[in-house]
């Protein structure tokens, strides 16, 4: 069998700078079998990184060129804002989930970790998951 192909998230990469232990161990775990994550996952973590935690600018960054490293980040174009936007209406999500929907689909991934839709939905191919359900 084929291994899943996986989109990340801002909110399931965040548990790496929380203090939920179980949480980030989760989370390192997934990300040391490889994936995917957009440009919005990277200026979603930023914002979070700058408002919510003690790094500096030099750590910030530290952090976030070491998740560039790990993942493949696809860019946000014309195309994903587009799939996006027809996401969000045919299936009522918030447009931000809806943009990481659609990169996810465009990405080709078949499993996308979050926590802020539904677990076990499936959305024009791409499985929904929450790492934290022990159903991952």
């Amino acid at each position: 069998m084929a291994a899943e192909r996986a989109f990340f998230d801002t909110n399931v990469l965040v548990y790496l700078l929380k203090e939920d232990r179980h949480k980030g161990e989760c989370c390192a775990d997934l990300i040391a079998g490889g994936g995917t994550i957009s440009v919005q996952v990277l200026n979603e973590l930023l914002n979070v990184i700058r408002r919510k935690t003690d790094l500096n600018w030099s750590e910030t960054v530290r952090f976030l060129e070491t998740l560039e490293g790990l993942f493949e980040t696809t860019d946000v174009t014309r195309e994903t804002h587009r799939l996006g936007r027809r996401l969000a209406e045919r299936y009522h999500l918030s447009v931000y989930d809806a943009f990481i929907v659609a990169a996810a689909i465009l990405s080709g991934a078949s499993v996308l970790y979050t926590e802020d839709m539904q677990d076990g939905a499936t959305i024009e191919g791409v499985r929904i998951v929450n790492p934290f359900t022990g159903k991952a």
